[in-house]
């Protein structure tokens, strides 16, 4: 050691170096062990905080754990009920749309029964007012037969008054003429006698002749009494044999047209088969004949079912008519009380839909403060405010749905009350019935089709409800924004886990550069970085899909505005930045096609108005402006004054 450099005193003796430097030595071992001894009593305190700190860590791991879970079931209850009440109103919906379309064919096939009752009532009042023409005939004819009757009553009554006076003229005469004959007997005068007996027996002839006639007329006076009774059952057998008569006349028609068709198709078809030569006229007479017979067995046998068709028609029309009548008896008051329930279930809706549009603010609400949460994780304290908010929030719906749903289970169903029957309606002619039939089923039907469609709606409300009493109605977020949070800080717990283990390798494996990153380190910050870019690249979507509904929104606006109000605005950008917009509008009325760039611009900051155009367009502006905003202070009345100006002079140069 007498060549280089060394740290020690130059030259000293050989024996007191060798000492200083075994003291040296000693010394330097002492403090290393006293160092390390130091340092392993820091690192056992480190290892025992680490401990301490790892167990409070993973206590309050598993305290927002279980809380995460919690409010994660909280929110998938809540998602299922939502998800189940807009499946349950798309149902709805289509149930609607189906009923709209049934009730369109309804009302077309009820448009065309309308139409054949009414081709049938109109043929009804044609045959009505046939029968009434001939039913004034044959009044006329029973008129006249009366008063002949009546005058032959009153000969009858004359002439027997006659015949008891003839009578009692008879009886005189009788006597006298025995008072004579006694008187002859005793030898009176008999030339006399004789004369006066046979003057008296020519009156008595006479008398005779008049009393058979009399007679004859009392017997022809009941005869004609007789016959007035005939013709009167007659009459009213005609009156149904007229009806008759009718049908067999059309029948009748039927029939000769379909022989006609029949004769003249057998005529042609003599006439025109030349082909087979071998068969006769006769022949084919024959097949033709039979053929014929045939049809009219097919024709029997479908007038057989043709009639019991009809029988089976009016026995079902006369089950509808006591189906009609036990509905107007039975279902009638229960479906106006149906109604009435149906409206107050409606009321009810409508308060629902209210609460459910709240509480879908007071969830977007919530949303916006899960993010400040998220933004805001270093301040535990105004966390578990938030949560605890959002649970109270949660509480008190679920409270709310419980009070409404124990207020529908009391809603009890009431006792129907049975309707009055209808009243017998009196019809005095066939016409009077024909129109108020036409009007009862026209009713009935509006009736029944409005009751199917009350009913439908009341079934499937009344399902609802039954649902809704079976579940609570809770509120659900569409993405379930505390289970992404839990996976962010699941994450995050990973990778602080990892940077802690290569923090403790690089503290025992005693590295010398203190510059190096660890790994984990660089892992965790790439990945803050790749979420931070994810979130950077959905706000750049939100504010793109924001400005396009923007756009789109303003588009539309500016349309209705320049439709109804008569002026296109366009919003004039700022000349310093192009890019920015300025306060100033320019208004173009939609009426200036011969006005050549003719407008206003409006200053909304600086309070004023400027014309650009022609002299024309400015002088109208300038007598306006002065009218109505120098005058009377009515700026909107200028635009809609300017508007009409230029309307009147469009109209003028187009004609």
């Amino acid at each position: 050691m007498t060549s280089g450099s060394s740290p020690f005193i130059d030259n000293p003796s050989n024996n007191s170096s060798i000492h200083d430097v075994t003291t040296t030595i000693n010394l330097f071992n002492i403090d290393q062990k006293s160092y390390i001894s130091k340092l392993q009593y820091q690192i056992s305190t480190f290892e025992t905080e680490r401990k301490l700190w790892k167990s409070e860590k993973d206590s309050i791991i598993n305290q927002y754990e279980t809380n995460i879970k919690s409010k994660n079931d909280e929110l998938s209850n809540l998602k299922l009920n939502f998800d189940y009440v807009y499946n349950e109103k798309l149902q709805l919906e289509d149930k609607l749309s189906n009923l709209e379309n049934t009730s369109d064919e309804k009302l077309k096939n009820i448009i065309e029964e309308n139409k054949l009752l009414k081709s049938e009532t109109n043929m009804s009042y044609s045959n009505i007012n046939e029968l009434r023409k001939k039913n004034d005939r044959l009044i006329r004819k029973t008129k006249q037969i009366t008063t002949d009757y009546n005058y032959q009553i009153k000969l009858n009554d004359e002439l027997q008054k006659e015949i008891q006076i003839k009578e009692g003229t008879i009886m005189d005469l009788q006597s006298a003429n025995d008072n004579l004959v006694k008187q002859l007997k005793n030898g009176f005068d008999s030339g006399n006698q004789l004369n006066k007996i046979n003057n008296l027996q020519n009156t008595n002839h006479k008398l005779q002749i008049k009393i058979d006639a009399l007679l004859q007329n009392k017997t022809s006076i009941e005869l004609l009494k007789q016959k007035n009774i005939s013709l009167i059952n007659k009459i009213q057998s005609l009156e149904n044999l007229e009806e008759k008569y009718i049908k067999l006349e059309v029948e009748k028609l039927q029939l000769e047209s379909k022989y006609n068709q029949l004769f003249q198709n057998l005529a042609n078809s003599i006439e025109n088969n030349d082909e087979n030569e071998d068969v006769t006229a006769s022949i084919k007479v024959e097949n033709f004949i039979a053929l014929f017979k045939e049809s009219q067995i097919k024709n029997l046998t479908l007038q057989e079912k043709l009639n019991n068709k009809i029988h089976e028609y009016n026995e079902l029309k006369q089950d509808l008519e006591d189906h009609i009548q036990e509905f107007e008896t039975d279902y009638l008051p229960s479906m106006n009380e149906l109604q009435e329930k149906l409206k107050i279930a409606s009321e009810q809706n409508l308060k629902l839909e209210r609460v459910r549009n709240l509480n879908i603010k007071e969830i977007e609400f919530l949303r916006n403060s899960l993010k400040n949460f998220e933004l805001k994780k270093e301040e535990p304290k105004e966390e578990n405010k938030s949560m605890n908010q959002y649970v109270t929030n949660l509480e008190k719906l679920v409270d709310e749905y419980k009070t409404k749903i124990n207020e529908l289970k009391n809603i009890q169903p009431e006792t129907y009350s049975i309707g009055d029957k209808r009243p017998n309606i009196e019809r005095h002619s066939f016409k009077s019935q024909a129109i108020e039939l036409e009007k009862e089923n026209t009713k009935l039907s509006n009736k029944i089709h409005q009751l199917e469609s009350t009913i439908t709606e009341l079934n499937s409300k009344l399902a609802t409800f039954e649902k809704v009493e079976k579940k609570e109605q809770i509120l659900q977020f569409k993405n379930n924004l505390l289970h992404q949070d839990q996976m962010i800080k699941q994450e995050t717990l990973t990778l602080l886990k990892q940077e802690n283990e290569s923090l403790i390798n690089k503290y025992i494996n005693n590295l010398n550069s203190e510059d190096l990153i660890p790994k984990a380190i660089f892992q965790r910050q790439e990945g803050d970085k790749n979420l931070l870019q994810i979130k950077i690249d959905q706000l750049i979507k939100k504010n793109n899909r924001l400005k396009d509904c923007y756009t789109a929104k303003s588009k539309d606006i500016l349309t209705i505005i320049s439709r109804y109000f008569g002026f296109l605005i366009e919003f004039l950008p700022n000349p310093l930045n192009n890019s920015e917009l300025s306060s100033r509008l320019k208004l173009t009325s939609r009426y200036t096609a011969n006005l050549n760039n003719s407008y206003l611009i409006i200053d909304i900051d600086n309070k004023s108005l400027k014309a650009y155009g022609n002299y024309e367009f400015k002088s109208i502006c300038e007598e306006l402006a002065n009218d109505w905003v120098v005058n009377k202070g009515q700026f909107p009345c200028l635009l809609s004054a300017l508007n009409l100006k230029i309307y009147e002079s469009y109209c003028q140069d187009a004609k």
